[in-house]
């Protein structure tokens, strides 16, 4: 029996509420196990201390004051969120405005007839998206090129395999370990 089932099984007993049937099972597996019967000596003391125990009752107002605390209380703001997002924005536009000044701006100064100027920015931006183009294709092209070569390596698939069960395995435990912190 693992330690989680024998401490459900120790919380229905205090309880009360197992059958007869799992009553005599729980009574072998404390007779079979010491460490179990010590835990479960230790919840029986815990479990009569707390049952001769005074409840405390809270001051009068108590239930008012929290309550008005607690819709006084406004979340934490992030201002850092807010900052590092500012900083972001303003390092964009700082560098759409240097690359378009770099390219834009000595057409659009030293162009002396509109249709000229109007030419010479459609031409400046057909150039533009032909680079990202070939940009684009050049990526396309090497991951083409790596997955064609990865399909014919077993060690490859093997890896792959092994990496993707891990982190499942990884994130299963993790969510695991944090719904039973979260239960205690």
């Amino acid at each position: 029996m693992s330690f989680k089932l024998s401490r459900d099984w120790m919380q229905a007993a205090l309880d009360g509420e197992l059958s007869p049937a799992e009553r005599a099972q729980f009574e072998q597996y404390l007779a079979e196990s010491p460490k179990a019967q010590a835990h479960w000596t230790s919840l029986n003391e815990v479990d009569q201390l707390l049952s001769i125990a005074p409840l405390a009752v809270p001051q009068p107002g108590f239930n008012q004051r929290f309550q008005e605390r607690l819709a006084k209380r406004r979340p934490p703001t992030r201002w850092w969120n807010v900052l590092g997002l500012g900083i972001a924005i303003m390092v964009g536009l700082a560098l759409t405005v240097l690359f378009a000044a770099g390219d834009l701006l000595p057409i659009l100064l030293f162009t002396p007839h509109l249709s000229l100027r109007a030419s010479a920015l459609t031409t400046n931006i057909a150039l533009r998206l032909t680079d990202i183009w070939i940009i684009f294709d050049a990526l396309m092209t090497s991951a083409y090129a790596l997955g064609t070569w990865a399909l014919n390596q077993p060690f490859i698939w093997l890896t792959l395999s092994l990496g993707l069960v891990s982190a499942t395995v990884w994130l299963y435990l993790i969510r695991k370990l944090t719904l039973e912190v979260r239960a205690l």
